[in-house]
């Protein structure tokens, strides 16, 4: 129900943290490509956005290559990173490393991946202008990705689930609900509990890197040992 939802739903603006392997990234490829063949979208430019150029490649080029309908298909532009419609659409494959050069012209609707590992700043001054170009008031964005700690991404997660912005929805599951009990049970025995809720369980935790990594206000204490 709630990927069901996350299809349907008429928010602009999609925050999506999910665990590891649980589909998000692939039914973000879907959405944009139905969204790029429908007859009512002919002309319009959508964009599938990675931390870097080399990562938005490898996670998207090929499979929009493939779920596009090879009749709907009138160039592609590998130097580029775009494939070209017959309806005009276009679908851009991005590298956010540089994230100014998203910029420059207006987009109907896109995908950021991993949103947790881009710039901090990219969201605010970059893509999100990008989206109030006058006329294009229904242009939209996924903003999808696994938690890493409660930076930039857990305040954009924040905002989507408690601000009531009717622009903005919130939308999470876990891993669990999609992979086996037996992948399941095996990345519970590797990965410590914070790693695994985060990665697995898509929860926004505390940093890494502590000597004890459940060391939090909850477990101070004034007692003192011999």
């Amino acid at each position: 129900p709630i990927t069901d939802s996350l299809h349907r739903d008429p928010f602009r603006f999609k925050v999506v943290p999910a665990g590891r392997r649980s589909g998000k990234t692939e039914r973000a490829k879907r959405h944009v490509v139905t969204e790029a063949i429908k007859p009512d979208n002919a002309g319009s430019r959508f964009f599938c956005a990675a931390p870097t150029s080399l990562q938005a490649k490898k996670i998207y080029w090929n499979d929009l290559k493939l779920l596009i309908p090879p009749m709907f298909i009138e160039k592609v532009m590998v130097s580029e990173q775009y494939i070209k419609l017959t309806t005009g659409t276009e679908i851009h494959v991005v590298g956010l490393d540089k994230p100014a050069r998203i910029e420059g012209q207006p987009w109907n609707g896109g995908i950021v991946d991993e949103i947790a590992d881009i710039k901090a700043t990219a969201w605010q001054e970059n893509i999100r202008p990008l989206f109030d170009t006058i006329g294009m008031e229904d242009s939209w964005c996924w903003l999808i990705g696994v938690p890493d700690g409660l930076n930039h991404y857990y305040d954009l997660a924040e905002y989507a689930r408690t601000s009531g912005d009717p622009e903005w929805g919130f939308y999470t599951w876990k891993s669990s609900e999609i992979l086996s009990e037996k992948a399941i049970a095996s990345a519970k025995r590797q990965l410590d509990p914070r790693a695994f809720r985060q990665e697995y369980e898509a929860s926004f935790e505390i940093a890494s890197g502590r000597v004890y990594a459940d060391y939090c206000n909850d477990n101070h204490t004034d007692r003192e040992f011999d």
